[in-house]
């Protein structure tokens, strides 16, 4: 379905899966949403905000969007507490991001919108070497180091940051 947006809801422990619930609810009428996410453990947030929850564990099986938040299920290895921070949820996190990417790229969705993630939680995996999911996405897209771009919407505004995690006193050198 290329008229859909992968929603990834970030890290689980922050605002994340509270936005992506939310967004549903503001976007539904207008857009297909799917979000990659442990379906069991985002019910309860689910339920709070009255949000009806369909399981898929492919994207092909995504439909009545506008009743249903479409959850493209990922195991997490912890339960989703607000401020608690685990690094077991690492591997998923990363894990919901590449298949959003692949997802993409191969078409099988038209955008993608990730959530803020604890950038600390992805690199205690040993396997992730970035600085970030900008850079991550970037690997994932196989495209040139220092190549992509971070930006910022809403309706009125549109913000692409000139640096990217660097220390103030390396700004000034980073601009070309």
């Amino acid at each position: 379905t290329k008229n859909t947006i992968i929603l990834t809801m970030g890290d689980p422990a922050g605002v994340g899966p509270e936005v992506l619930i939310k967004s549903f609810k503001k976007a539904r009428k207008e857009q297909n949403l799917v979000a990659i996410s442990d379906f069991s453990k985002i019910r309860y947030l689910a339920e709070r905000y009255n949000v009806r929850l369909r399981k898929i564990n492919h994207i092909n099986e995504a439909k009545n969007f506008k009743n249903y938040l479409n959850i493209l299920h990922l195991d997490y290895a912890k339960d989703f507490y607000p401020g608690q921070f685990d690094v077991k949820n690492a591997s998923s996190i990363i894990e919901s991001l590449r298949i959003a990417t692949d997802l993409c790229l191969k078409k099988q969705v038209g955008a993608m919108v990730t959530g803020p993630i604890n950038k600390s939680i992805l690199r205690s995996n040993k396997n992730f070497n970035f600085s970030g999911h900008t850079d991550y996405l970037e690997y994932l897209c196989r495209y040139e180091k220092g190549t992509a771009t971070m930006m910022m919407l809403n309706q009125y505004l549109k913000i692409i940051p000139l640096t990217i995690h660097e220390p103030l006193n390396r700004v000034s050198s980073q601009m070309k």
